[in-house]
């Protein structure tokens, strides 16, 4: 295991195959603005030399950059001047930002002795459809050495394979804001420059010359546009490999000024100051970067609706989304923000809210969490990685067939209580969640589903008639520390209220958890409750199970805990969840019955109204391999064949114990 630095600053390689004006590239170029300098030392490594166009960004950011590779097809020879420099610099993370790579750096950390191996984090920012075979395949196979691995968008994660999905955490990367909004003093200037007129409406694309951005249907759609709505005006903004073919189709069509190729531009935040309208033809995407600056400059946008394009303009809110290949549509959707001036304003106005979504400073915060977490552990073995792969593969079989049991008749209406563990904690256990995961599922409880405090919940199961709608409670276990680092700030985010089972031995002598769980502190606890959105409540003292204990040592379990979240936070507990969500004995039954107003066990089903007993409250559990199919699933209250077969392994598994 690599030491680690004790208050040094972590040394950080990010690794890309090139720096020219792509859209990975303009993402790294903007964290580095706002990168912790005091924290990291960054270097940027890149393989391809005639791509360094963003080289001098970098370098104003105080990174060093390295090119890997002197000669003009680089191939793979770029491995050994790799693997120096990981030996001379002695990294504490590199961070790949390409599949192919991503590939190669894994291997070559693998190649170190164990003691000089950073951590490896890699980001996926396109859809593995968009790669050639032999790319997707050594990715993929590679992928299980990373030790930690984020996807731009949740389009992106689910192109890749399935094993891989739940340890992907989606993360929308963005833009500086406050330096883009700046430009938007330019706009006369340009458009002065551009020889506009204050009734002309400006549609800019920014497309590197590649047939993924479909230049043929965006010119074809263009001369529609021009066609019927004279006072259209279009620009581009690119290069690339077809160059020559984009200025043949543009000549076809016989645009001259009425559609001007600007080639490369390194003023683009000004051009998009000057636009009415942000026009993108591409077939597929990942998260694309100048999306997400004409959102920041208020500019309405009309796109395919491809990758992570929805993810980032909601349809007739902040643009207009049309099917890929299809210029006809294309054309319709530009002709009406050009002719309807008043949508466009509305949508403009809505473009510049949605940016908050896509500030590069979220993205870069994310990546400094991990960073620090990683700096110093050792890669994850592969071993390991391959049985984790082997059992969530295993463990997404049988939710399939559990699945299956939901097609048949079945009752929803009732109080689905959720059941969580650990969020961000990167224990590598199946409920620890990642937090875009996290956030993805409470983003869907938030406009899907009704969800209410656990006493509201219960009050409305003792009625006797059920309300309209399903309800959803949320509940975390046990109170360990990224509760409060992790889940809450995403909780607080969306104003969902959470009960938090605590076993208080646990807190109050500073006790780990299993799998290296730091538990929450009682401040911490203080703090949470401050939020207006968390009860705490007990999960007994010594997280003893209580089908197995004397009925004076259940009693003092359950005192004891009461007593200490009375003392240290001030309130009752009035709520309380058997450990392992195995029922106590008959004299734990009455003793919980005696202090609590509920108790939780487990059982992915809903409680329904007016037929449930409030001390045997189902949970559905949720784990890292349900992902966001699986959850869904698990929050309108399926999945129970999936938790009879775990009830019946807990009794065997726990056979003896008492914890």
């Amino acid at each position: 295991m690599k030491p680690v630095s004790n208050g040094a600053p972590r040394r950080v390689l990010w690794a890309i195959k090139g720096l020219g004006p792509g859209g990975a590239e303009q993402l790294l170029a903007s964290g580095a603005a706002v990168a912790d300098r005091d924290a990291f030392d960054h270097t940027v490594a890149y393989l391809l030399p005639w791509k360094d166009a963003l080289v001098p960004r970098f370098e104003e950011c105080g990174f060093d950059v390295v090119c890997l590779e002197t000669r003009r097809s680089a191939g793979l020879a770029w491995a050994r001047p790799l693997r120096r420099l990981l030996q001379e610099r002695r990294f504490d993370i590199v961070h790949a930002h390409s599949p192919m790579v991503a590939t190669v750096v894994r291997l070559v950390v693998r190649s170190l002795p164990p003691d000089e191996r950073p951590a490896v984090v890699v980001t996926e920012h396109n859809l593995s459809s968009g790669y050639r075979a032999a790319t997707r395949a050594l990715n993929w196979a590679t992928a299980p050495l990373d030790d930690a691995r984020f996807a731009v968008s949740a389009e992106v994660r689910t192109s890749l394979p399935g094993f891989l999905q739940p340890t992907t955490e989606v993360l929308i990367h963005g833009v500086a804001l406050e330096d883009l909004r700046g430009h938007a003093g330019s706009r006369e200037r340009v458009r002065a420059e551009l020889g506009l007129s204050d009734d002309d409406r400006l549609v800019l694309t920014v497309a590197n010359y590649r047939a993924q951005k479909d230049y043929p249907t965006l010119f074809a759609a263009a001369r529609n546009v021009l066609d019927r709505a004279p006072r259209a005006r279009f620009a581009a903004i690119g290069q690339g490999q077809l160059e020559r073919d984009v200025h043949q189709w543009h000549a076809a069509y016989g645009f001259g000024d009425e559609f001007r190729l600007l080639g490369y531009r390194d003023d683009v935040p000004d051009l998009l100051a000057a636009a009415d309208i942000f026009v993108l033809a591409s077939t597929f995407e990942g998260l694309p970067v100048a999306i997400m600056e004409a959102l920041a400059l208020g500019v309405p946008v009309v796109a395919t609706s491809v990758g992570g394009v929805p993810e980032l303009v909601r349809d007739r809110q902040e643009g207009l989304l049309v099917p890929a290949g299809d210029p006809a549509a294309l054309a319709d959707a530009l002709v009406h923000l050009v002719e309807h001036d008043d949508t466009r304003a509305a949508m403009a106005a809505a473009a510049r809210e949605r940016s908050a979504v896509v500030d590069i400073r979220r993205a870069v915060t994310r990546y400094e969490q991990e960073y620090r977490h990683l700096g110093g552990r050792a890669p994850a073995e592969p071993r390991q990685s391959t049985r984790h792969a082997v059992r969530r593969t295993a463990l997404g079989g049988t939710k399939r067939i559990a699945s299956l049991a939901d097609l048949g008749p079945r009752r929803t209406d009732g109080l689905v209580v959720l059941a969580y563990h650990r969020v961000g904690a990167n224990s590598g256990t199946e409920v620890d969640l990642p937090v875009g995961l996290f956030e993805e599922q409470m983003a869907f409880l938030a406009t899907n589903m009704h969800v209410v405090s656990l006493d509201e919940g219960l009050a409305r199961v003792l009625e006797e008639e059920a309300p309209e709608e399903p309800l959803v409670a949320i509940t975390f276990d046990d109170g360990t520390a990224d509760f409060v680092d992790g889940a809450l700030p995403v909780l607080e985010r969306y104003g969902l209220p959470v009960t938090l089972y605590v076993a208080t031995e646990f807190v109050e002598s500073r006790l780990e958890f299993p799998h290296h769980g730091v538990p929450v502190s009682w401040q911490g606890l203080r703090d949470a409750q401050a939020t207006n959105l968390v009860d705490v409540a007990s999960h007994t003292h010594r997280h003893r199970l209580l089908d197995r204990l004397p009925d004076d040592q259940v009693a003092d379990e359950l005192d004891r805990s009461i007593t200490l979240i009375k003392d240290r936070l001030g309130v009752d507990a009035h709520h309380f969840a058997y450990p392992k969500a195995i029922a106590g004995s008959p004299g734990a039954d009455r003793a919980v019955r005696a202090r609590f107003r509920s108790a939780a066990l487990a059982g992915t089903r809903p409680n329904r109204y007016g037929q449930t007993d409030p001390f045997r409250l189902t949970r559905s559990p949720i784990q890292v391999s349900d992902g966001m199919r699986w959850f869904q699933h698990k929050a309108r209250g399926g999945m129970w064949l999936e938790d009879s077969a775990r009830s019946l392994t807990h009794r065997w598994r726990y056979a003896g114990r008492t914890t």
